[in-house]
């Protein structure tokens, strides 16, 4: 299946009054912004009168339309939105709206579209009584219920990135807050350059010589020997027995 939503597009499980229950879809530009999804003069696609103490609906328009409702049959009574599915290994549910209902529980999904969402349809799964979906990084799906479960949405397969931990392949480390210009690993040596450096080393054990500028050096778990240059250098070890050597300058050394 296509997935049928676009970053930016906005999807609201929007709970009604006494009636009706509905999902609301509006896509770029500026999703949402002042617009009126009819409360409190509709429910759904169905006109309702306000209570006394609202205004009149007579002669309001302007309202945006659901793309889908339902009513209160079978102890029906509160939607609990979900995410549009992201994760291949779901297979059918793959680009579908997702949702429930505080009361009943059954795990629900749709194919979102303008101006009505198409194939509605019960994923005959039991939620208990949801409070509300979550999704993590990897696009894997998640329903919490009011009775403190957390429950996950499982295919076949995991999802590619279900092992990866960490920031993304190719991701410069990080050291004392600066993203690392520098990087020595597998027991090598890096020399400094007479500007800032950020450098960071890896587990191994790692020689650094810092340049003259202000740099700021990361060791790890090695046995690193680090050697700060003329500028006033943060050094900071790691879990190994590290060896911090300062310079001339006003040099702060931490764990070593």
């Amino acid at each position: 299946m296509a997935l049928h939503v676009r970053p930016g597009d906005l999807l609201i499980g929007d709970v009604g009054q006494n009636a009706r229950e509905e999902v609301d879809f509006v896509v770029p530009p500026d999703p949402g912004r002042g617009l009126n999804f009819g409360w409190d003069c509709r429910e759904g696609f169905i006109a309702v009168e306000p209570p006394n103490d609202s205004p009149g609906c007579a002669g309001r328009t302007g309202f945006t339309q659901p793309i889908f409702d339902y009513d209160h049959d079978g102890g029906r009574c509160a939607i609990v939105g979900g995410y549009v599915v992201r994760d291949t290994t779901l297979g059918g549910l793959y680009g579908r709206y997702l949702f429930s209902d505080s009361c009943d529980g059954t795990i629900r999904s749709l194919v979102p579209g303008l101006p009505t969402a198409t194939g509605a349809r019960s994923e005959n799964l039991d939620a208990g009584s949801p409070t509300s979906f979550g999704e993590d990084s990897c696009g894997r799906v998640y329903v919490a219920s009011l009775g403190g479960d957390v429950s996950r949405f499982v295919g076949d397969t995991q999802p590619a990135c279900a092992t990866t931990t960490g920031p993304p392949p190719g991701t410069p480390p990080v050291c004392a807050g600066r993203t690392a210009t520098r990087t020595v690993g597998a027991g090598g040596t890096v020399e400094g350059t007479k500007g800032l450096d950020v450098i960071v080393a890896d587990s191994g054990d790692n020689r650094i010589r810092a340049g003259g500028g202000d740099d700021v050096i990361c060791a790890l778990g090695g046995r690193d020997r680090i050697h700060a240059g003329a500028g006033d250098d943060r050094v900071r070890g790691g879990r190994g027995r590290d060896k911090c050597v300062g310079g001339p300058g006003r040099d702060r050394t931490r764990s070593c």
